[in-house]
């Protein structure tokens, strides 16, 4: 998903690219947007990931799919600092199910609530009112 111009290069390694509408985005900020259409995913297993992030290899990707839907996880991100209470919404991974659609959605309603578009904010905020 995404509301940029997808270089023609890079379309080619993709099956679907959703592009967000402009009037979908809230004025000033895209992070709304893209939070809330992590609500309602396209797919079974979903990898949301910015334009400056992409696999490493041929095979990461596949792999990374593998894993993920062996391990009965609903949802992870990735996270520059290494830390387990840092995210980083630049790449998620998630399943289409209650648990993840209630993961953004809240994310979502939090970062309106408190007029901050910062989405690792609002998924930090769902991780601790919501541990498990």
């Amino acid at each position: 998903m995404t509301n940029c111009k997808v270089p023609v290069e890079l379309e080619r390694y993709l099956d679907v690219i959703y592009r967000i509408h402009d009037s979908d985005v809230f004025p000033g900020s895209q992070w709304y947007t893209r939070v809330l259409y992590n609500a309602y995913p396209p797919f079974r297993l979903n990898f949301v990931l910015d334009t400056h992030v992409w696999p490493c290899d041929s095979m990461a990707a596949k792999e990374l799919f593998e894993k993920f839907d062996a391990s009965g996880i609903d949802i992870t991100f990735g996270n520059r600092q290494n830390h387990p209470r840092t995210v980083m919404g630049a790449a998620a991974l998630f399943r289409s199910n209650a648990a993840s659609s209630f993961f953004w959605r809240h994310a979502y309603r939090y970062m309106r609530r408190i007029r901050n578009p910062d989405d690792q904010g609002g998924m930090m905020y769902v991780l601790k009112k919501y541990e498990h």
